[in-house]
């Protein structure tokens, strides 16, 4: 199914399950973890599948196939909420929604009444983690400095098939998308920096937003840290992550808890994060100075904390 060729209203069945909110923020800016929180509360049902990427049009190239599953046909999609009966909130989370310049439309043509979670980092902190992300999974081969230029520079832009270090961190337009079509009402920003300095209460925050007890969290959903910092075992590791037929043989054919234990015994370990360097920093800081200034204007709030570089 391509989406392009449907209006967003004609993606969802209304006498099936479906999302009455999204997790739309940029990669690399928390979803992982908000999906996680949002899922061990009582009154809120997330799909096992965290990123369906459904009301995204997009073809992924096999040199950057990150080996997600991505949801295409309704059926498949409404299944992802067969279970979401008696649940207050419904929700996903895909990334490719925010920079999809035609995700905002589809959603509120099919859902107008969803609530919409933005989740923003500092776009310098994004592009450099969204980058170790690639080399560890042996997508990037170039140092930082370098793989930013050769991406920037490319020709074939969008999810799936270029890495957009640099374009998915000029948060304005694509958060303008959203509150243009939803409202202010129905948009919730949140910073990937107070998610972590204070996690409770961004999280209450974002429970008041979706109407849900703010004090049900379970404590023990915070003792987790979601999506750390690994680092591939090496060359011939980074070698096997490229190797896309082996990839996908080993998700047809080995259950996932054998995949899982190859994953964390074999191909990757957990590792202090790497720090860009302060030089680095500055300078692609500068690429992002203008959005941020649009962004805080669009928004009416100070976000000195996406624009911090030492």
């Amino acid at each position: 199914m391509q989406h392009g060729s449907k209006r967003g209203k004609e993606l969802i069945d209304p006498e099936l399950p479906a999302p009455n909110f999204f997790i739309v923020g940029a990669a690399k800016a928390g979803t992982t973890s908000l999906h996680a929180y949002l899922s061990s509360h009582p009154q809120v049902f997330m799909p096992a599948l965290k990123e369906p990427h459904y009301f995204s049009d997009f073809e992924v190239s096999p040199e950057l196939d990150n080996f997600l599953p991505v949801i295409r046909s309704r059926s498949d999609y409404h299944e992802l909420f067969r279970d979401s009966g008696g649940y207050l909130a419904v929700g996903e989370a895909s990334p490719s929604y925010l920079c999809d310049p035609a995700a905002a439309e589809r959603i509120k043509s099919a859902i107008p009444t969803a609530k919409i979670i933005i989740s923003l980092r500092n776009p310098v902190d994004r592009a450099y983690s969204h980058y170790l992300m690639d080399f560890n999974r042996g997508s990037e081969k170039l140092p930082f400095e370098k793989a930013l230029e050769f991406d920037l520079a490319r020709r074939e832009k969008g999810w799936g098939k270029s890495a957009q270090y640099t374009e998915l961190g000029l948060y304005t337009e694509q958060v303008r998308s959203f509150l243009e079509r939803f409202g202010r009402d129905q948009v919730h920003i949140v910073l990937f920096e107070d998610l972590v300095r204070d996690t409770r209460e961004t999280m209450r925050g974002i429970a008041r937003f979706l109407g849900i007890d703010p004090l049900a969290f379970p404590e023990s959903a915070f003792a987790q840290v979601h999506n750390p910092f690994e680092e591939s075992r090496g060359h011939v590791a980074r070698a096997i992550l490229r190797m896309r037929p082996i990839r996908v043989w080993a998700k047809k054919w080995i259950p996932r808890k054998v995949r899982t234990m190859v994953r964390d015994r074999l191909l990757f370990a957990p590792r202090p994060k790497p720090q860009l360097d302060r030089h680095t920093r500055r300078l692609l800081a500068g690429r992002f100075a203008e959005d941020l200034q649009s962004l805080e204007r669009l928004l009416e709030r100070d976000l000195s904390a996406l624009r911090q570089v030492d």
